[in-house]
This record gives C-alpha cells, sequence and structure tokens, in this order.
C-alpha cells in the first residue's frame, strides 16, 4: 500500500510538476495551442528519460553480480537508455518538422511515460516501502 501512495505522491503528482507547472502558466497567459503542446510533449519526454534512467540504474545496481545473467541484464537495460535517447530526438526532430506532427509527438512522449512507470514498478517490486526516509 506504501509503494502505492509513493508511486502516485512522488512519481507521478511531484514529479510530474515540471510538466503541469509550465502548461498551467501557458494556459493562465492564454499563450498558443502549439506552444503549449510543444512545451508539454518536452517536458513529458525528460521526465519519462529521468524516471527510466533511474530505474534502469536501480536494476543494475540491485542485481550486480558479474554472472552472465546479469551481462543480460546489462545489455537489455543498456537498450532501453539508448531507447529512451532515440526517443527524445524522436520528439525534437517530430516537433521541429512540423507542426502537424506535434500531436503525433505528444502521443508517443505519453506511451514512452506508460514505458517507464513499468520500468519504475519492476526496478521496484523487491523494495520494501515503509522503511528508512518513508517511515515504519
Amino acid at each position: 500500500m506504501i509503494r502505492k501512495r509513493y508511486f502516485i505522491w512522488a512519481v507521478i503528482i511531484f514529479g510530474c510538476a515540471g510538466i503541469y507547472m509550465p502548461v498551467i502558466i501557458r494556459i493562465l497567459q492564454k499563450e498558443s495551442n502549439i506552444l503549449l503542446l510543444n512545451e508539454a510533449t518536452l517536458n513529458i519526454g525528460t521526465y519519462t528519460l529521468s524516471i527510466l534512467a533511474s530505474s534502469v540504474l536501480l536494476l543494475l545496481i540491485k542485481s550486480a553480480d558479474s554472472s552472465d545473467e546479469y551481462i543480460i541484464l546489462l545489455l537489455d537495460n543498456l537498450y532501453y537508455l539508448l531507447g529512451g535517447f532515440i526517443y527524445i530526438v524522436l520528439i525534437c526532430f517530430l516537433l521541429s518538422f512540423d507542426n502537424n506532427l506535434g500531436y503525433l509527438a505528444f502521443t508517443i512522449s505519453i506511451l514512452g511515460t506508460i514505458i517507464s512507470w513499468i520500468k519504475w514498478h519492476q526496478a521496484n517490486t523487491d523494495n520494501e516501502f515503509g522503511t528508512g526516509a518513508l517511515g515504519s
């Protein structure tokens, strides 16, 4: 139960502040929708990459034992990181190429976020939430 609360509060609500705060400011300033869409897409992309990178690194740290399984896990997770950087480049390319591709870039950024949340859950499956900084 604590892990679900931690995920909702720390990862989604506070972690997404960099996404929704600029969007709220743009809406209050009554800026154009294209700028709003592009800014939200880039913010979602960087948020996704940070969640994905921290999840991959946690998986690697938890299983560091130099076995053959670890090497396979290392390569699999490095592919996730490489995919994350390609994901950001693709989003930037789509946003700079044509305004009509903004919705495609936004959709890709949302899909990337879902993938990073799944990876976060994989990385934190065995963690005991409710100890240490989270309280007992």
